[in-house]
């Protein structure tokens, strides 16, 4: 793959900085990436086996329960998030006050 010239330059003055770090934290990020696409793949690669009636039953029995409790559960969060979340990030940004930087931290932290 041919890079622009820029980003070759960039990268090459990366490299030429922290040459073993980079190497080493791709190889990390990438396995790690991996590894958290596993469960992924799996579910996507069942999908397109033949699995007889197994839909049917699950529409006919708790497909629809599922389904409206999945919804019921977007909307209480949305109403939640609206109701704590909104405000504190508007306090946070708006004002200047003692533990800011830590508020700042810590409402990223349900994420």
């Amino acid at each position: 793959m041919l890079l622009s010239g820029s980003l070759q330059k960039y990268r090459t003055r990366l490299q030429r900085v922290y040459p073993r770090s980079i190497r080493t934290w791709t190889a990390v990020s990438a396995g790690v990436a991996l590894l958290i696409s596993i469960p992924v793949l799996s579910v996507l690669t069942s999908v397109f086996t033949p699995a007889g009636d197994i839909w049917e039953h699950l529409a006919n029995t708790v497909l629809w329960k599922y389904v409206s409790n999945s919804l019921l559960l977007i909307c209480g969060v949305s109403i939640l998030v609206l109701i704590m979340g909104v405000p504190t990030a508007w306090v946070v940004s708006k004002y200047q006050f003692t533990g800011k930087r830590w508020f700042n931290v810590a409402l990223f932290l349900p994420f």
